[in-house]
């Protein structure tokens, strides 16, 4: 699982998909959610490009994109998510900017490229949203129970260590 956690309960040390050690403050969901951004290599013009991501988190997004990207390349980003429990009952737009992190060539496809990015201006009131969507996101559409999935982990964690 690309970008995927091992471990991630308080106290464990946390490992990448491959191997490295994990630093993200945030909890990764996998979710695939259609961004909307200002393309920065369009030169001026203002041109939109949509991407879907691959996991994504309070604090930032991974997703596969046809094209590379510069580390620290800022984008301006538009998400739109659907209704959700009792708080949200019509769509909401998030807009908000986000800094490229790394960007890597796919090995198995020439002209795609994996791009991690990290939010630099979410406001308070969008990042709250952002964590009850991705919590509620989790509990609807998670493949194994919490308990089960960190169990898991920690079986995993210990083989790899």
């Amino acid at each position: 699982m690309p970008g995927g956690v091992l471990g991630s309960k308080e106290g464990h040390v946390s490992m990448a998909w491959n191997g490295k050690r994990d630093r993200r403050k945030h909890r990764r969901v996998n979710l695939r959610l259609l961004i909307e951004f200002d393309d920065p290599a369009s030169k001026g013009e203002r041109q939109t490009t949509q991407l879907e991501t691959l996991n994504f988190s309070v604090g930032g997004f991974y997703c596969r994109l046809s094209r590379k990207l510069s580390p620290l390349t800022r984008l301006a980003l538009r998400f739109v998510f659907p209704p959700f429990g009792p708080r949200y009952e019509a769509e909401r737009a998030v807009s908000c900017e986000a800094v490229v992190v790394h960007c890597d060539r796919e090995a198995d496809v020439s002209e795609h490229y994996r791009v991690g990015a990290c939010f630099t201006d979410l406001s308070a009131e969008d990042r709250e949203f952002l964590q009850e969507y991705l919590e509620w996101y989790n509990i609807v559409y998670a493949e194994e129970p919490e308990e089960d999935r960190d169990v898991a982990d920690g079986q995993q964690e210990e083989e790899i260590a």
